[in-house]
This record gives C-alpha cells, sequence and structure tokens, in this order.
C-alpha cells in the first residue's frame, strides 16, 4: 500500500506530504483544486512518462517520492531479489526527479534505475483504476501472484524467499572459491616453470660466489690486456713529439 507521497515542485504544487492511512483513503475538493495532480505525481514516480513542462513554474527540479509498504506483497520481495536491489525490510521508497532540461531520474531504495524498471515495479504496488485503465487481473504477469494470496501460500513463499537468498550468498562464495582456485593455479604453474628453468640450469652450490669470482677474474684479465696496449700507444705518442 502507498504510505507516504512527497511532492515538490509538481505543477501548482510548491510542497506537499500526504500520509495515508490502512483501509479507504479519500481525497475531496472543488475542480481544480489539485486533485488529479496528486494522482499525476504518483503516476509519474511509477514510471509514466514525464516532461519538464509538468516542473512549477520558476523551479529547477520537481521531486516525487513515493514510500509503499510492502507487507504480504511477495511480488515485489522476489522482484528485488532478483533486480539486486536492497531490501528496506517492509517498505519499499521509490523517488523520480525531473530537471526543465527534461532529463529525469528515478532511484529504488537509493538506488539509481531506469524508468522501465520503475514502471515494471509499480505494476506490483499499484493498480490504478479508471475508465480506461486495465486491472491487475488482466495483466498474466500477476495471476501466480493472486493464486498464491487465494491459497494461502504466504509461508511458503517467505520460506522460498529465505532459501533463495540463501541460495544467491552460496553462490556468491563458491565463485570467490573458483576465482581464488583458478588464481591459485596460475600462481602454482609460473612457479613452477620458475622451477623447471632453475632445474634446467643445473646451478651447484655456491655457485653464485663462483661466478663472482670468475667475472673479477675475467675483468681483471681485460684490463691487463688493455694496460700494454695504452702504454705502446703512449710511446709512440711521444716519439712523435
Amino acid at each position: 500500500m502507498l504510505k507516504v507521497l512527497s511532492i515538490q515542485n509538481f505543477a501548482l504544487i510548491d510542497s506537499l506530504e500526504l500520509e495515508f492511512s490502512p483501509g479507504l483513503n479519500i481525497i475531496t475538493g472543488e475542480t481544480g483544486a489539485g486533485k488529479s495532480i496528486i494522482v499525476d505525481a504518483l503516476m509519474m514516480v511509477l514510471g509514466e512518462r514525464a516532461s519538464g513542462e509538468m516542473i512549477r513554474q520558476n523551479a529547477d527540479k520537481a521531486v516525487i517520492e513515493g514510500v509503499f509498504g510492502t507487507e504480504g506483497n511477495h511480488a515485489v520481495s522476489q522482484w528485488l531479489i532478483r533486480n539486486n536491489y536492497e531490501s528496506l525490510g517492509m517498505e519499499i521508497i521509490i523517488r523520480r526527479e525531473l530537471t526543465t532540461k527534461g532529463t529525469s531520474r528515478c532511484f529504488v531504495n537509493d538506488s539509481p534505475a531506469t524508468v522501465g524498471i520503475v514502471k515494471e515495479l509499480g505494476d506490483l504496488l499499484v493498480d490504478f483504476h479508471g475508465q480506461h485503465d486495465h486491472q491487475s487481473l488482466l495483466r498474466p504477469e500477476t495471476h501466480l501472484r493472486q493464486v498464491d494470496n487465494a491459497a494461502g501460500h504466504n509461508s511458503l513463499l517467505r520460506e522460498y524467499e529465505n532459501s533463495y537468498q540463501h541460495l544467491l550468498s552460496l553462490t556468491k562464495d563458491l565463485d570467490k572459491l573458483i576465482t581464488t582456485e583458478s588464481t591459485m593455479r596460475q600462481q602454482k604453474d609460473y612457479q613452477q616453470f620458475q622451477l623447471d628453468e632453475i632445474e634446467a640450469i643445473s646451478p651447484l652450490r655456491d655457485e653464485e660466489e663462483l661466478l663472482i669470482a670468475e667475472l673479477g677474474i675475467i675483468e681483471n684479465s681485460e684490463y691487463s690486456i688493455r694496460l700494454p696496449t695504452n702504454c705502446i700507444r703512449y710511446s709512440m705518442m711521444m716519439k712523435m713529439h
């Protein structure tokens, strides 16, 4: 059920917050008092088309927020799980922001959402009954919910939701383990490759010290070779002078 509807800078409304009680709520007023604006605001927050013309004059942005109670509405709980939205217990908050540039942003429980997603969710939350509106009984996607409600399957649905949440948690844990195993296997293969390379060289004990000593001998030998050559060059230069 709709619990709270907040409207800011929408059409003729500057700021309005309506709280609804369980059961029948009636809004009365003369023609032109703004009753239809409230309905339009509710329809817009639930995904209906919107334009910048709906923003109140001299305002930059219109914001409409609806708070809906979801107790007993297992279709909404399943929808949140299926679409990876955080649950707020027995409530769900939908907010829509509209700018004068015609841009529109939607949020479900403070997480960004597309208009299409919000409209899909809105169909599970609200029925608009009017001269040309279809009721939920005419929408095939709601038939299972109607049957479950009539059959009293609410406890089974709650059990299913809890089991499904647990399954999602286990699936995430399994994915992490698979990723960790793959990473460890790659590290093992790389380390084995390095070990094979080392074994192919067959290094001796203390071979590094021996190689360093040999390098020193080679460097000294090179110096010993260069020294006589330099002396000869120097002697020839002296004779020329």
